[in-house]
């Protein structure tokens, strides 16, 4: 019962928030370059970042930054908390060598925004559930 805040569930949905709100920054930051000659879009490697964050570590501190192009969450600048960005080997498909497509990345954000939201209803309805269960009812 001493484990029914403590149980890993709030963990996993803070690195499931922080996996998506990464993610929309990068997929944002593709959108903003669509027309920037050689830019080569970016994603988060969501497996690589849930394999290296322990079940019990609920703030990103097995996850380090191993280059200089990588995105950090927060402002202090502290590479243990980077998250890994990686650059796909897409095909560029344009002449300018751009491999950003609008309608993938336009896409990838929509399924991520209900990710996000999909999430916080999650814990949303755990926080109602737990807020009934100290009240009785």
């Amino acid at each position: 019962m001493d484990n029914i805040v403590n149980d890993g569930f709030y963990s996993s949905i803070e690195r499931g928030l922080d996996y998506s709100t990464l993610r929309q920054q990068v997929l944002a930051n593709n959108i903003a370059n669509i027309n920037t000659p050689r830019f080569r879009r970016s994603d988060v490697a969501f497996s690589k970042m849930m394999k290296n964050t322990g079940s019990n570590d609920n703030n990103f501190a097995g996850i380090f930054s191993t280059h200089q192009n990588h995105f950090s969450l927060g402002d202090n600048g502290n590479n243990k908390t980077a998250m890994f960005v990686s650059q796909p080997n897409d095909t560029a498909f344009r002449n300018d060598l751009n491999n950003v497509d609008i309608n993938k990345e336009t896409s990838e954000s929509a399924k991520n925004a209900i990710y996000y939201q999909a999430l916080t209803q999650i814990a949303a309805r755990r926080f109602r559930l737990m807020k009934d269960v100290i009240r009785g009812r």
